[in-house]
């Protein structure tokens, strides 16, 4: 069952990923400028955050992240029920809006200090902006309108609000990233968190037979009866596995994921790869954890997936020291982010009647 804790777990290394990925998007298949600048509604904010305002194209963008989060946790695809239940004692758009809040409150502040520190549009950043509005206009056949449509179906915004988004986003990281330059890490910092826990940092290779909760073409959750059917047909091949039959065989035969006649249901990734290849959390999770040989049945968004692991590797220290000097970083630059949330300078004040007028 879908809990607050979960969501909150898992809520703020995928915001700062959709981020960052926002902008990997942007340069391999083109992102969105503007062709207009958004209407009056459009300026009106949700919230001030000191003297910066949450505008609503922003927090629509924030909010649209967190509903795609929520729902892929839930394994949920029916939004017409979903954001009315109840979660934790609340319903699960105001989780949803809440969460939004939070993200776009600590992206404003960081916003707010890069501008302090003089971080701007250089002109290589504004050639890219063009550069790929002239792309996604090609992709959707030169079309505005159906550019737009894109946006507000992928983003939650309006092809002409995406542009001072985007243009927001390449400063956040450019910010980021200069932050984290300022930051020194040394060798005994890097070895006492790789000592504290080596066994993370191995690459497994998990085997993958999956039974879907989710058609394969819509994406839309099935019956009830379905999905109970799914998770017994898992529990039975569980106990196949267990028996000893040969899993990769199993998998070719029965595994409902389409990569299967590829891969042979067999996945082979680290910590860093499970979120950059975005394996689904509950089976990176269970597969980075295990033992060779472990068998058992994850729910993942996808549906019920009997896995096994058949390997671990041991990369050694100095094979991923840069990789925990970067997570050291990222985890200072994170504590530093929590004070100035923290800081009364920094007080959200609503301003309700927009807020309580988006879902």
């Amino acid at each position: 069952m879908l809990n607050k804790a979960e969501i909150e777990k898992k809520n703020k290394n995928r915001i700062r990923f959709f981020i960052i990925a926002t902008i990997c998007i942007v340069v391999v298949i083109a992102a969105i400028i503007a062709l207009v600048v958004g209407d009056a509604y459009s300026k009106s904010f949700v919230a001030s955050v000191g003297s910066e305002k949450i505008t609503v194209p922003e927090f629509r963008f924030f909010l649209k992240q967190q509903k795609v989060l929520m729902l892929s946790i839930a394994g949920s695809s029916d939004t017409d029920t979903f954001w009315n239940t109840q979660i934790s004692g609340e319903r699960a758009i105001d989780i949803a809006k809440g969460k939004a809040l939070d993200n776009a409150k600590e992206f404003k502040i960081q916003l707010s200090k890069a501008k302090e520190a003089g971080v701007f549009l250089a002109k290589t950043d504004k050639d890219l902006v063009k550069t790929n509005h002239d792309a996604i206009l090609k992709n959707n056949n030169n079309s505005a309108t159906a550019a737009n449509q894109y946006c507000l179906v992928t983003y939650g915004i309006t092809y002409g609000e995406y542009s001072q988004i985007l243009s927001e986003v390449v400063i956040y990281n450019k910010f980021r990233q200069a932050e984290l330059n300022k930051i020194t890490v040394t060798d005994a910092e890097t070895k006492a968190k790789f000592d504290a826990d080596p066994r993370s940092y191995d690459k497994v290779s998990v085997r993958s037979i999956l039974y879907l909760t989710t058609d394969a073409t819509t994406g839309a959750a099935l019956s009830d009866d379905k999905i109970k059917l799914a998770e017994t047909s898992a529990n039975d091949m569980l106990a196949r596995v267990k028996a000893g039959e040969d899993m990769q065989a199993l998998a070719l035969q029965y595994s409902q994921d389409p990569t299967v006649k590829d891969n042979s249901g067999l996945f082979t990734f680290d910590k860093y790869e499970a979120v950059t290849q975005a394996y689904d959390t509950n089976f990176s999770a269970w597969a980075l954890k295990a033992s060779v040989g472990d068998a058992s049945v994850v729910k993942t968004s996808q549906g019920y997936q009997v896995v096994k692991l058949e390997k671990r590797d041991a990369p050694g220290y100095d094979n991923v020291k840069s990789k925990i000097s970067d997570d050291i970083k990222s985890e200072n630059l994170t504590n530093q982010i929590t004070a100035w949330v923290k800081d009364p300078k920094y007080t959200t004040k609503y301003n309700n009647a927009i807020y309580n007028s988006i879902n």
